[in-house]
């Protein structure tokens, strides 16, 4: 995802005045589709079914803090969907610069 809504991947509202839309979640959650879609059920477009070695998820300023609330989710989701494989892939998260650290 290449830029929060300004609510680091969170919000699922819209403004009183209906100005501002934070879409944050429902962002998060059409990788989430997508993911199903094209890893879990091997129903990509490409010519072979996808096999992955590493899962990365990454986060820097507001990302690293939208990574925070959903890296667990994920890395759960991919430990139970790998969880009967003989090579399951290594995973990791990188946080960058969450709240000025």
């Amino acid at each position: 995802i290449l830029y929060c809504t300004a609510d680091s991947h969170l919000g699922n509202a819209v403004s009183d005045d209906g100005m501002i839309h934070w879409n944050g979640r429902n962002n998060v959650k059409a990788v989430w589709r997508w993911i199903q879609r094209h890893v879990e059920n091997n129903h990509s477009t490409l010519s072979s079914p996808v096999v992955l070695h590493h899962v990365l998820l990454s986060g820097c300023s507001s990302g690293a803090t939208g990574l925070f609330y959903w890296s667990l989710p994920f890395l759960r989701y991919f430990q139970h969907l790998y969880s009967r494989s003989p090579s399951p892939p290594s995973m990791s998260v990188v946080y960058d610069g969450m709240i000025g650290i």
